[in-house]
């Protein structure tokens, strides 16, 4: 009996504080701040459509597939007629008289499912299926506010692996309201900020995990994730040196990850 208290006491799973409450209430409560925040801004600024600049030509993709079905953007030009904006990101090739964007296609991609909601949703609540009626607008901002939370989570998920809860949590909170963030994840969620933070918080939560178990599935997601890093923002594939140099500090380590590839 004496022997057994110790083992008992010792295997007894540590208490719940106001810090591991806390985190587990961090992204519920970010995601309504988050809502209150879109629904006062936009309240606030009535004449401000949230699909627009940079957001414009991430948003183009799905216009040109799916209403206007031309992927050559020849009837979106033709729509704007003189009027075209070569800054909203259509460009003209001279030489081919080609339409070109010079936004890459990995954001429309991650919004295709909010999009596709709107876009079959919109006639049945009144609105025209024209891609940037009232209902696509609320579905890039729910996107947005989406990928924030998915971002937060997977960036919990990493961060907890290594960390005491109240580490954790203080690095959330600094992350999303010592930055800029927030405020990419609500009033400018149209643009790629938010969506390559999700994925960056995706890639250092895959690549521990592929290093201790590189099996077919945890491949196929770290591969899945590298290539949309690259296709929301050529610029952020730099962030890949993070796979081949995770964990390598000295020679040694050096020596096993050549020898591990």
């Amino acid at each position: 009996m004496t022997s057994a208290t110790p083992s008992l006491a010792t295997s007894a799973p540590p208490a719940r504080t106001w810090v591991h409450r806390a985190l587990r209430l961090f992204v519920p409560v970010v995601g309504i701040l988050g809502l209150l925040s879109l629904v006062t801004y936009y309240r606030m600024h009535p004449d401000l459509p949230f699909i627009r600049s940079d957001g414009y030509g991430y948003h183009l993709y799905l216009t040109a597939a799916f209403v206007q079905h031309d992927l050559s953007f020849r009837t979106e030009a033709a729509e704007w007629g003189a009027d075209l904006d070569y800054n909203m990101g259509l460009t003209r090739d001279e030489t081919t008289g080609r339409y070109l964007n010079r936004f890459p296609p990995g954001q429309a991609l991650l919004m295709l499912p909010a999009f596709l909601g709107a876009h079959f949703s919109a006639p049945l609540l009144g609105f025209r299926q024209d891609g940037f009626s009232l209902p696509y607008h609320f579905a890039a901002a729910f996107s947005g506010l989406c990928a924030l939370l998915i971002g937060l989570t997977l960036l919990r998920r990493a961060l907890e692996a290594l960390f005491p809860a109240g580490v954790v949590l203080a690095t959330l909170t600094v992350v999303t309201f010592g930055t800029n963030l927030f405020h990419y994840g609500t009033a400018d969620a149209i643009f790629s900020h938010v969506y390559s933070f999700a994925l960056y918080a995706a890639l250092l939560l895959l690549v521990p995990a592929w290093y201790r178990a590189p099996t077919v599935r945890t491949s196929l997601l770290l591969g899945a994730v590298a290539g949309y890093i690259v296709l929301v923002r050529p610029p952020n594939g730099l962030a890949l040196v993070l796979v081949p140099l995770y964990g390598v500090y000295d020679g040694l380590t050096q020596r096993e990850r050549l020898a591990f590839f």
